[in-house]
C-alpha cells in the first residue's frame, strides 16, 4: 500500500470517512503496522485527518481546511 493508492481510494465520490479497522479490511491489507505508520505520516502532513470518532477521511470533502496556524506572542 501507498500514498497514491490510499489517497486515491479516498478521492472516490463513493468513500465516506473509515475506521483503521474497516480500511484495512476493504484494501485487504496484511502488514497492520506499515499501514498504521502509513496514516500517520499522511495525518501528520495534513493529507488525511482524522475525526473525533476515529474515522479516517480527506479534509476537503469534510468541509475542512488543513495548513499551519502562525502567532507572534504579542497576538499576531
Amino acid at each position: 500500500m501507498d500514498t497514491k493508492e490510499l489517497l486515491s481510494l479516498m478521492k472516490k465520490r463513493s468513500y465516506r470517512p473509515l475506521t483503521v479497522e474497516e480500511l484495512i479490511e476493504e484494501l485487504n491489507l496484511e502488514d497492520k503496522q506499515s499501514f498504521l505508520e502509513l496514516l500517520g505520516t499522511l495525518e501528520q502532513e495534513g493529507y488525511i485527518v482524522r475525526t473525533r470518532s476515529d474515522r479516517y477521511g480527506l479534509p476537503e470533502k469534510m468541509g475542512l481546511v488543513s495548513g499551519t496556524l502562525q502567532a507572534s506572542s504579542k497576538g499576531f
